[in-house]
């Protein structure tokens, strides 16, 4: 998984953009 400015995004967001990641590279 790769996480773009995680330090820039709310944890929501930042939950979000992994579990589209996941499923993406699933």
């Amino acid at each position: 998984m790769v996480v773009r400015s995680d330090l820039n995004m709310s944890p929501g967001k930042l939950a979000a953009q992994v579990a589209h990641g996941s499923v993406s590279a699933a």
